[in-house]
């Protein structure tokens, strides 16, 4: 089916403005700082253990957001797509599997 380049450039364009701003919002730092008034806690010392376990996920699923935006990119230049050819490059990335599988 022909694809209207402009609508999905800028479909591409909100998804990588999506992905900064999870990467912008750094959960696991603000994990990691959210007990910094209880020094020496027990309470803030969990959350330090935390911080660097959420980042690896958010990190990945920033990756794989902007992993999405390359794939409606790389369609935008090309004009022309199956509804099966993109949704092939939308499950090789992970929160777009519908399988649920990792």
């Amino acid at each position: 089916m022909d694809v209207d380049p402009t609508i999905l450039r800028t479909f591409a364009n909100e998804v990588e403005e999506t992905a900064g701003s999870v990467r912008a919002a750094d959960l696991a730092g603000k994990v990691s700082a959210s007990f910094d008034a209880v020094e020496g806690s027990a309470a803030q010392w969990m959350v330090k253990q935390m911080g660097p376990l959420i980042a690896t996920p958010m990190n990945k699923f920033t990756d794989e957001i902007f992993a999405m935006r390359v794939s409606v990119a790389t369609v935008a230049n090309t004009f022309q797509v199956s509804d099966e050819e993109l949704a092939a490059q939308f499950n090789n990335i992970h929160v777009g599997n519908a399988s649920g599988k990792n």
